[in-house]
């Protein structure tokens, strides 16, 4: 009965080690009477979601919970556009709303009324919304101009994963890297436009591993580091691509350079589109990126365009980063080394912009002591000047913050984990501000919450991918709200069943410079004819005896690989002679011997020189 009911209702088998599934499963076991109708269903869906909400403001409502609200807009199946809304809290996104504009266009002015009203249903059950986090099109820059008049505290992040994304599109556009990028793009292409040769890919890696085959990969147009993913497929089927359409050395040299200059660029985008990234994990990234620019070598066919590299770095972070959030966090994270990066000017707007923001946002949570704008900032202001000169309560916060770092406090600690070939120690700087709750409690607010604030809006685009299996073509009809519950329910069951104790919402600090690159790529450097070793024919593999002139048995030159190739394949195929067939078969069997031994010749020439040694007179013939 369950084969026939998920092959009539085209159900994916997958569901069958569904935890949720399963569970129904066994209570309907259990149950006798009817089951419910699908109006019964959809009904209690509402009661569900009033369920769910309630536990959500729980989580958001926490003494140290500090929200980013996260905002973005797509088309879906029935090419309205949809604006989605997720709160961000300690590391974990939640799903809350979606925002359907089916008639108009899709403006700041249209959407803010109805973003004002999703935001305020957070904000009238407890929750402190610190930041709005959207990408950097202009109409969420209107409606963040728009937001301010209505909450003069919110502070405005552009997505960073989306900032380092237009970095790269602008760093491909260069005309050197352009060039390299739009000879593997023409590769790509071949192999998409000609099914032969995807064929031929195809056999010649069978013969080598029949459970290992690998196809191209497309860069994507709106996601540019997908450009890496596509170069890294490239290189890893050099050895065969040289066979079927044979490229120059020089550019899988500049290939293989591009791939290690783009891999920092992948790792910085994997941090900061975490749900726990914070603003300081952007200026980190935004310092790593850097240095990596001025480590270029100079043997690096990119070493021309050190300058211009560093210029989009710095001009992307002028026009897409709060700057004065961002410096403001590397302030409040006891960073060393924030002075020598940026200009007193740009300190001084941070320190300025910081105190306009925690007198607004201390004032609009009644989170004060003090009641009037001005009382409030005189008492922020003394206690971020006691901060920054270490004095009064603030004297011993260095030492406090060496031991979270060094995991000597009892229940908080640091840890490290390996990204790429660089290793990172997990730095919350909350967990320092919570020491300084009773005694600067105005100082402390400000500080977690704006260390709480995320990076990116990639949890938005997480809600997209789940919105187009639930809103799918073969259910454009559901009804909005129908279409809201689903993904309430489907995407909040996840959110709410994390384990909150082993989430921490802190910043991956780089605690070792060194960029072992040859060991990543590793595995995309094919064998040369070089690394190609025959057993038994050299001194060290005989056991390192030398053999002399005077020996019984005369030493004999080694064969090269290629002759040796062309021995061992005769004498495995004792048949073969002139008047033999070369079928394809055989073809692609020779191909991926060849390959497999490091052999770069093609077909044509190893079956002609093969066919010189079976029948010498082949030539003449």
């Amino acid at each position: 009965m369950i084969t026939t009911a998920f092959a009539i209702s085209s159900l994916p088998l997958q569901l069958l080690e569904s935890e949720s599934f399963l569970n129904l499963l066994y209570y309907v076991r259990q149950t006798i009477g009817p089951m419910p109708t699908r109006h019964a269903v959809r009904d209690h869906q509402h009661t569900l979601v009033a369920d769910m909400t309630s536990a959500i403001l729980t989580k958001l409502r926490g003494p140290s919970s500090h929200v980013s609200l996260s905002l973005d807009s797509w088309t879906n199946v029935r090419h309205d556009k949809v604006v989605n809304i997720v709160p961000m809290c300690n590391g974990v996104a939640y799903y809350w709303d979606s925002i359907v504009n089916s008639m108009n266009n899709n403006t700041a002015s249209w959407q803010f009324p109805r973003v004002k009203e999703s935001f305020l249903s957070i904000i009238s059950k407890g929750v402190s919304v610190v930041a709005m986090v959207a990408d950097n099109e202009a109409v969420n820059g209107a409606l963040y101009r728009l937001m301010k008049d209505e909450f003069p505290f919110l502070v405005r992040v552009p997505c960073a994963a989306h900032t380092i994304q237009l970095c790269v599109k602008k760093i491909i556009d260069l005309p050197e890297v352009r060039t390299v990028v739009v000879t593997m793009n023409e590769i790509i292409n071949a192999f998409a436009v000609s099914k032969n040769q995807r064929l031929q890919l195809k056999n010649m890696q069978a013969t080598v591993d029949a459970g290992n085959i690998k196809l191209m990969v497309r860069p994507c147009d709106t996601r540019w580091s997908s450009t890496l993913r596509a170069a890294e497929r490239v290189l890893l089927l050099k050895r065969y691509i040289d066979i079927i359409i044979p490229q120059s050395s020089s550019f899988w040299d500049h290939l293989q350079m591009l791939i290690k200059f783009l891999l920092q660029y992948q790792i910085s985008t994997d941090i900061l589109q975490a749900d726990i990234s914070s603003l300081y994990d952007v200026y980190l990234q935004f310092v790593a990126l850097q240095k990596h620019a001025a480590s270029i070598a100079a043997n690096d066919f990119i070493y021309p365009l050190k300058e211009s590299v560093a210029s989009i770095l710095t001009d992307n972070w002028t026009n897409h980063v709060n700057q004065s959030a961002v410096i403001s966090c590397a302030v409040l994270a006891l960073d060393d080394h924030y002075k020598s990066i940026f200009n007193v000017d740009d300190i001084d707007n941070a320190k300025g912009w910081f105190f306009d923001f925690g007198t607004n946002y201390l004032r609009y949570y009644s989170l004060s002591v003090a009641v009037d704008s001005a009382s409030i900032k005189n008492i922020l202001v003394n206690q971020y000047l006691s901060f920054l000169g270490r004095t009064g309560i603030f004297k011993d916060i260095l030492q406090i913050k060496q031991e979270i770092q060094d995991g000597n406090d009892n229940s908080h600690g640091s840890s490290s984990i390996d990204s790429g070939s660089k290793k990172y120690r997990h730095w919350d700087a909350k967990l320092l501000w919570s020491y300084y709750a009773d005694t600067a409690p105005e100082l402390s607010c400000c500080a977690i919450a704006m260390l709480s604030i995320s990076a990116s809006e990639a949890a938005v685009e997480r809600t997209f991918s789940v919105q187009k299996l639930v809103h799918s073509y073969s259910r454009n009809r559901l009804l909005d709200r129908s279409v809201k519950n689903e993904m309430f329910i489907r995407f909040n069951s996840r959110a709410l069943s994390q384990d909150r104790v082993n989430l921490t919402h802190g910043s991956w600090v780089e605690i070792d410079d060194d960029y072992n690159y040859e060991s990543l790529m590793e595995a995309f450097i094919p064998l040369s004819n070089s690394d190609v070793t025959e057993s038994g024919n050299s001194a060290e593999s005989s056991g390192g005896q030398e053999v002399d002139d005077a020996s019984e048995e005369k030493y004999q030159q080694p064969l090269s690989p290629l002759d040796q190739f062309i021995a061992d394949y005769i004498k495995s195929h004792p048949k073969l002679g002139r008047r033999s067939k070369w079928t394809a078969d055989r073809e692609n069997e020779l191909q991926g011997l060849a390959i497999e031994r490091g052999i770069r010749h093609t077909v044509a020439d190893l079956q002609r020189m093969i066919s010189e040694v079976v029948d010498p007179n082949a030539n003449a013939a």
